[in-house]
């Protein structure tokens, strides 16, 4: 990802006409050549590439209404955005079998070589990055803060680990912290950057629906996966669908609204019972009830020993239901 040579002139002036995005980049940088010379210091100390929007590496397929002028990116990685992309996206109050679905999309994603886009987000998009990193793929971050800032708080450590894999971008300058009408921004910019958009888990309302309606306008497929009534956050999915979403009932359906090959299934071998997977996260949610514990007090709370109980955390935490920070395991 590298910076235009004219970028950080390009960059000052959105400065200094006091519209950097959707923030003033400084209110002190009236000198227009002080702020080129600030910003070009800035993106090179952090290694910040620029997106203008009239450049042809912009990394846009097709054409879409509304496209941010300037992008700000950071990663350690280095992207061939020619690849197919996808954007995985829904509710933060998602069911444990929507956090472990959208593990295994994120998974088996990347494994195709397609690169995944989230929000880093609570819920759904937390559980689609780890996904994407533990199974070696490509994991990109768009968020609604400056790159500097991390949110929530608690996704520290998944923000670093984005970065060193993959990229994270904002239309925000860096010290902007979050506020409730960026995140309909950086949905439009996740929307017109994927080549399909993927709703797991989705309730009545919610921002997940700002994500679909840039994508609409955009052209782009929008694919939600049914749920039962009975789940208060597959209700936006399944209507998604009766207003003409693409049902997804397999994975490799995505894999085909690509344009892909669907690879050849496999010889039989050992699967992994997905369900009893998701009725133990459901029982280790249960005990949480929306609070941290403790390994020994879910060990109590469980009726099960250390061992058993450190077993199940650690598939949770790799299954984006949970995390663990200073000895107490959370909600994630």
């Amino acid at each position: 990802m590298k910076a235009h040579s004219h970028a950080p002139a390009r960059m000052a002036e959105h400065c200094r006409d006091g519209c950097c995005w959707q923030q003033r980049a400084s209110a002190s940088h009236t000198d227009l050549s002080r702020a080129r010379r600030d910003v070009a210091t800035l993106f090179s100390r952090r290694n910040t590439s620029i997106w203008l929007s009239d450049a042809p590496e912009f990394p846009l397929r097709s054409p879409a209404q509304d496209v941010p002028d300037v992008v700000l990116a950071e990663g350690q990685a280095q992207i061939d955005w020619n690849r197919p992309r996808v954007a995985i996206v829904g509710t933060r109050s998602a069911s444990p079998h929507g956090l472990l679905d959208a593990a295994e999309l994120g998974a088996l994603m990347a494994e195709a070589g397609v690169i995944v886009l989230s929000g880093l987000a609570l819920g759904i998009d937390a559980a689609a990055h780890r996904g994407t990193i533990k199974a070696g793929g490509i994991p990109v971050g768009v968020v609604g803060t400056g790159l500097d800032q991390v949110y929530p708080r608690r996704h520290g450590e998944l923000h670093r680990q984005v970065h060193r894999s993959g990229a994270l971008l904002s239309q925000f300058w860096y010290g902007v912290g979050p506020r409730a009408y960026h995140f309909p921004i950086r949905n439009r910019l996740l929307a017109v950057l994927a080549d399909v958009v993927i709703v797991v888990e989705a309730t009545a309302a919610g921002g997940t629906h700002s994500t679909v309606d840039h994508a609409l306008g955009a052209g782009r497929p929008v694919m939600a996966i049914p749920g039962s009534r009975r789940n208060p956050a597959a209700v936006g999915c399944n209507r998604l669908i009766a207003d003409g979403a693409i049902p997804l009932l397999e994975p490799d359906d995505v894999l085909t609204q690509l344009g892909m090959v669907v690879p050849e299934p496999m010889g039989s071998g050992e699967v992994t019972d997905s369900t009893d997977s998701a009725d133990r996260d459901d029982e280790l949610l249960g005990a949480l009830a929306g609070e941290p514990a403790t390994i020994e007090q879910l060990a109590q709370l469980l009726g099960l020993d250390f061992q058993q109980v450190t077993q199940r955390v650690g598939a949770a935490i790799d299954a984006g239901v949970v995390l663990k920070d200073r000895g107490f395991v959370w909600p994630s």
